[in-house]
Parts: C-alpha cells; sequence; structure tokens
C-alpha cells in the first residue's frame, strides 16, 4: 500500500500539537490529539503524542512503553530525555541513567542528554557527574550552568584551585543567577577568604530576595560565619529583612 504524507493542514495541527505539549497545555493537548485520530494518524505519531499527553498526566506506567516505541523510530535526543524523564518521575532513576548512557554512546555530541545525565549522577555518582561536566565544557567552555556545579562538585572533592577557577569563570558568564553567587560564595569561604566570600553571599542574598527566595536567602547568611564586628552587624541587617 501507498504511504500517504500529511497534507498542509495536517501539518499544522502536528506543529501546533507539538506546541501545546511543549506548553504543558494538557487538555487542549488531548482535544487536537482526537481530531488528529479522526483524520488519521501514522502509528509513530499516535505513540509519540499519546506517549507525551501520558506524561503531563503524571501515568508514567502507561507513557513509558509509548515514548520508547516513539524512540525507536524516531531515535533523537529529545525522545531519549522524554522516556528518561518519565521513569525519573516514576522512581526509577537507574532506568533513567541507562537510557541517558546507551543514546550517549551512539551519539556523542548529545550535549542536552549529557547535562541530564550529569544532573543525575550528582546524586548517585559524583565522580561520573564531574567528568560528564568536564566532556560538556569542553565543548561548551561558557557554559555557565555546567562550569557552575563542575566548580561545587571540585569543592566537594576539596579541589578548591580547581573549584575556584571553574566557579570564577561561571561567575563572570552569569553573576546575576543566585545559586551560581551563592556558589561562589561557599568556595570562596571554604578557601579561607571570608571576606570575598561575605561579598559574594550578600550578592547571591539580594538576587534571591528580588527572586522572592526568603528561604535559600535565610540559609544562606546562616552559613557565612563573620570575621570581624562589623561583619556580624551587616550579616544580622540582612536577617533583619527577611
Amino acid at each position: 500500500a501507498l504511504v500517504t504524507q500529511p497534507n498542509n493542514a495536517q501539518i499544522l495541527q502536528l506543529a501546533k500539537m507539538k506546541l501545546l505539549l511543549d506548553s504543558n497545555k494538557v487538555s487542549d493537548a488531548k482535544l487536537l490529539f482526537k481530531e488528529l485520530e479522526q483524520q488519521g494518524l501514522s502509528e509513530t505519531n499516535r505513540q509519540g503524542m499519546q506517549g507525551r499527553i501520558f506524561l503531563l498526566e503524571g501515568q508514567y506506567d502507561q507513557a513509558i512503553p509509548l515514548l520508547e516505541q516513539f524512540y525507536q523510530m524516531i531515535p533523537s535526543s529529545q525522545n531519549a530525555i522524554f522516556i528518561a524523564v518519565a521513569n525519573v518521575r516514576n522512581n526509577q532513576q537507574e532506568k533513567a541513567i541507562v537510557v541517558l548512557e546507551q543514546h550517549l554512546e551512539k551519539n556523542q555530541d548529545a550535549i542536552k542528554v549529557r547535562e541530564l545525565l550529569a544532573n543525575f549522577y550528582t546524586q548517585s555518582a559524583p565522580e561520573k557527574a564531574l567528568k560528564s561536566y568536564e566532556v560538556i565544557i569542553k565543548s561548551q567552555p561558557n557554559n555557565a550552568i555546567a562550569l557552575n556545579n563542575l566548580a561545587w562538585l571540585n569543592m566537594e572533592s576539596d579541589n578548591i584551585d580547581a573549584a575556584l577557577v571553574y566557579t570564577a569563570k561561571a561567575y563572570e558568564l552569569a553573576g546575576n543567577i543566585p545559586n551560581i553567587s551563592d556558589t561562589y560564595a561557599q568556595i570562596l569561604l571554604k578557601s579561607g577568604d571570608k571576606v570575598a566570600a561575605l561579598e559574594k553571599a550578600n550578592e547571591a542574598y539580594t538576587l534571591l530576595i528580588l527572586n522572592s527566595k526568603d528561604d535559600q536567602a535565610k540559609r544562606l547568611l546562616n552559613s557565612v560565619k563573620p570575621k570581624s564586628e562589623a561583619q556580624a552587624e551587616k550579616i544580622a541587617l540582612l536577617q533583619a529583612k527577611l
């Protein structure tokens, strides 16, 4: 039998479906999915759409097999990530890690997959996470998040000199992100530079307040130990604003 190609109207509807799914508009996506089914969907598209709808609805047991079948037909990095996310949310992180590792074996340049895998590794295999972030910054030397996380992992491994290099670069690129300023403060503190640590902690605190993250701001202030009465007074004033 001939394989028919979607017409222009259906192509637009498929693009709309992708937009709805990417925007987490599951109710609208389900309505459009029914329309597309009535018009005639390929089995591959049906599996992908239904799998993503189940994923958004939190029905992970139903989502995973459909997403896996969709990946077999279209083994893209994004589809691998969907399967990994579904497994993690279904309390199966080890399966998620295997999915991403297997995808990377065939797609070494899949940075988004490597970033997600590195994030998973930070919880279960810090050494693997560190190596993953090192690979990422080789291809993306200005990736501030990877630099920040690499700095943190080096700090936790007591590689303070390396941590200082990475955190300074991350701060140079994106010092307006609270977590990056916080990492810089924590590493400076561990290096013994309490004055500079307090300065960066103050910056991170201000950014957190601007973003209405009071609890994080409190934890950050409590982590900094004043070196003088003046610093103690400054911390007390900041804490009073929370």
